[in-house]
């Protein structure tokens, strides 16, 4: 994605452009989004930081929307942003399996009851906590930058199946010894849906290729795969039991 280039006015309106502020964003992102959420999503109520999946994998941060879904925020580190996206598909289908009662075990941890939860949630959204919860979930990748390979990978699989992921970036300006900070979407959370196609037959993996190589992203969807097919081959066999930890 494209650098964003920022301009303040001095005292008589004069355009003046802001110089590029080094900051370790990586570093720092994940305490940022624990503080104030509306970092990087803006209707999103966290639950659990570091959250154990039944995959011994953890997710870095999970939260719920107004409509009581799950948010998985998961923040690149030691990885590629394709790793990154393979991951964020992961947890998605592992939170998919998780009851009313999961949630709120998550969530008790975070704010000491369950009682304590459903008052932040009325707090934040104005509505009391729905009576079912994760009917769907969401995916925020969230990176210092995400690559136009990476960005093109998340329209598609949005745009072409529905799949509700996004990517959020970052850009650093210095301005009077202060450091700002800007945000960006790989796609605005105001946009409509996409319309899901007509024709609803199964498609093949073959199909679904050929689908991206006439999106012009056949190359990245290729990588993922590899990406997940080796997190696959990676993952030990799933126990009985689900584990909740916050």
């Amino acid at each position: 994605m494209k650098k964003a280039i920022a301009w303040a006015l001095d005292s008589v309106g004069k355009p003046v452009p802001l110089n590029s502020g080094a900051f370790d964003l990586e570093k720092h992102l994940e305490e940022w989004v624990d503080t104030d959420a509306s970092i990087v999503a803006d209707d999103v109520l966290l639950i659990g930081r570091q959250v154990s999946t039944s995959y011994w994998t953890v997710i870095d941060l999970l939260g719920i929307d107004s409509q009581g879904n799950l948010v998985i925020i998961e923040l690149k580190r030691d990885q590629t942003l394709r790793e990154t996206v393979a991951q964020g598909i992961e947890y998605a289908a592992w939170c998919s399996k998780l009851s009313y009662d999961d949630i709120c075990a998550i969530a008790t941890k975070r704010y000491a009851s369950q009682e304590a939860f459903a008052t932040a949630f009325q707090e934040q959204f104005g509505q009391s906590l729905p009576e079912t919860l994760n009917d769907g979930q969401r995916i925020l990748l969230v990176a210092p930058e995400i690559s136009d390979s990476t960005a093109a990978v998340i329209e598609y699989l949005s745009q072409t199946y529905q799949v509700p992921i996004n990517g959020v970036s970052f850009d650093v300006f210095d301005v009077d010894g202060r450091k700002i900070v800007v945000r960006h979407l790989v796609r605005e959370e105001t946009a409509e849906p996409p319309i899901p196609p007509k024709k609803s037959s199964i498609r093949t993996l073959d199909e679904f290729k050929s689908a991206a190589d006439q999106n012009g992203v056949g190359e990245a969807f290729e990588r993922l795969l590899e990406t997940i097919s080796r997190s696959a081959r990676a993952t030990p066999p799933r126990p009985s039991a689900v584990l909740c930890a916050a």
